[in-house]
């Protein structure tokens, strides 16, 4: 999206425990420097639809519109209370010089 986030088209429920996520891929900084989905923890980025400070190029998400913004960092089992539709976002206060993708799987739990 315009604004970084993603439509997972997942809704997450009431009945939720949590989510899992696999993630693969790196993305390019403007710098030119390939990270993974934890980001660049050197390079700490604002990005206002997001709300956080948090590493440039970090993998987030985002449960409802107004839900809390939670790094995912590395595959692996996120909990969460948060009720809606699944967002996920790269950190980073512009995508105009950015290269690469996360491909990411996602199950409810």
């Amino acid at each position: 999206g315009v604004n970084g986030w993603v439509d997972t088209g997942i809704d997450v429920g009431e009945e939720c425990a949590g989510i899992s996520f696999s993630i693969t891929g790196d993305v390019q900084e403007s710098s030119g420097q390939w990270v993974g989905p934890e980001g660049n923890p050197g390079h700490m980025a604002l990005n206002p639809a997001i709300g956080d400070e948090l590493p440039a190029e970090c993998l987030v998400s985002q449960g409802g519109e107004e839900g809390a913004v939670e790094p995912v960092f590395y595959s692996g089992f996120l909990a969460t209370t948060e009720v809606g539709r699944l967002y996920l976002a790269i950190n980073d206060e512009s995508y105009e010089h950015n290269n690469g993708e996360f491909t990411v799987s996602v199950s409810l739990l």
